[in-house]
């Protein structure tokens, strides 16, 4: 688990699509999605930046920053709340 790991200036950085804030960024993401979704396998779904967050916060870390990246991805960075 990063909280038990990372330094005070340490950091986490996800890079891929996300939902953000229950929407989809684009409809080539929510295409993407859809094909997930079909495999049956919903661990595998676009995760929303916000539930992230909210996870993260459980354990002491923040959303640092969230970088827009091509083909419709991002880097979001967590770090020390």
């Amino acid at each position: 688990m990063a909280s038990r790991v990372l330094t005070k200036d340490g950091f986490v950085a996800i890079y891929g699509p996300f939902k953000v804030d229950g929407k989809y960024t684009t409809e080539s993401n929510q295409a993407f999605d859809s094909e997930i979704f079909a495999a049956k396998v919903p661990e595998w779904g676009l995760k929303d930046v916000r539930d992230l967050e909210k996870t993260a916060n459980k354990h002491g870390i923040a959303l640092k920053r969230i970088i827009d990246m091509p083909v419709n991805n991002f880097i979001v960075v967590f770090g020390r709340a």
